[in-house]
């Protein structure tokens, strides 16, 4: 029995400032597209108002470090960055966590 996470989870947590979790599933979408799906379902507006991702972080190096964490012979990881006056987590798990930017 294989069970897959969920593909999001809105909320808003007054003490950490979550805003909105998404998990990035491999073979359906880019890590890219992903985030900027997160981050605009956390904006509460369409993927296309937000500025491009390459403002906060290099779209190709996001990419890659999935491709590279495509076999399991690394270590977990996580990157933080801030992009559309979020606070964006994404892990190598494909976990995407929104905060709200303080």
């Amino acid at each position: 029995m294989s069970s897959s996470p969920p593909k999001s989870d809105a909320s808003i947590d007054s003490q950490s400032g979550l805003r909105y979790r998404a998990w990035y599933q491999r073979g359906t979408e880019t890590p890219v597209t992903a985030v900027v799906k997160a981050v605009a379902c956390a904006s509460q507006v369409d993927a296309t108002e937000l500025e491009p991702l390459y403002t906060a972080i290099d779209p190709s190096a996001l990419n890659a470090l999935f491709e590279r964490s495509g076999s399991r012979s690394t270590r977990d990881w996580e990157l933080t960055f801030r992009y559309a006056e979020h606070t964006v987590t994404i892990a190598s798990t494909g976990e995407i966590t929104v905060y709200q930017a303080v």
